[in-house]
């Protein structure tokens, strides 16, 4: 046998194995990011942009835009201090997101998260693929935030893969700041069996970035 017919055989091999490894057993890195809701209540609301809080009456609209998340909203809503949101452009639904007003079991890390009387968590937030790259969604959130904020709420946290750039691009523009805490899993078949809470050295968000309709002054309205 070649040599080169060898190497291929273990690269084959390895990459094989690599795939099997992470397939049973995995971890990730979350970093912990906060926003200062006071300082979200300036951002500018626009003509069309609007949230509807989810309830049995319009789950409907969950399920016509996005098929197969019925049952665990349905779930989410019999519990007390959960809140979901759609996030509406025109009426039409661009996602929705999940806010937790009380400490609560999150299942995703296989951990209790506790919240103070004026923080909330904000999980589980959702953009349609062809409204990632505009500036729709994160004035939406920005009107979820503005809501807690006038209910007496005072921050807002989340947890956000080290790896996913997409979600700390959003959560840059959204003005979070990284703490430098953070939770690590592992993951015996995608399911989580050991968290913990941990300390990093470098932050995802370098600083926090603000994006802005190109016709916000034509666009604001009061």
């Amino acid at each position: 046998m070649s040599r080169f017919r060898k190497k291929s055989l273990s690269d084959f091999f390895g990459r094989a194995l690599a795939q099997f490894r992470h397939k049973v057993i995995g971890s990730e890195v979350l970093a912990e990011v906060r926003v200062d809701l006071y300082s979200k209540t300036s951002q500018g609301r626009y003509a069309g942009v609007t949230i509807e809080q989810i309830t049995d009456s319009n789950l409907n609209r969950v399920t016509s835009t996005y098929p197969g998340k019925t049952t665990f909203c349905r779930e989410r809503l019999k519990r007390d201090g959960l809140d979901g949101w759609l996030l509406l452009n025109n009426d039409e639904v661009i996602g929705y997101i999940w806010i937790a007003r009380k400490s609560f079991f999150e299942n995703y890390m296989n951990m209790e998260v506790e919240l103070k009387d004026d923080e909330i968590y904000g999980f589980d937030f959702l953009v349609s693929k062809d409204r990632r790259s505009g500036f729709l969604a994160n004035h939406a959130a920005w009107a979820v935030m503005r809501h807690y904020y006038e209910a007496g709420y005072k921050t807002l946290f989340s947890y956000i893969n080290v790896e996913n750039k997409k979600a700390v691009a959003f959560h840059s523009y959204l003005g979070s700041r990284d703490t430098l805490e953070g939770v690590k899993i592992i993951r015996l078949f995608r399911k989580p069996v050991l968290t913990r809470k941990i300390t990093r050295n470098t932050p995802v968000i370098a600083r926090p970035r603000q994006r802005k309709h190109p016709n916000q002054t034509a666009t604001q309205v009061p």
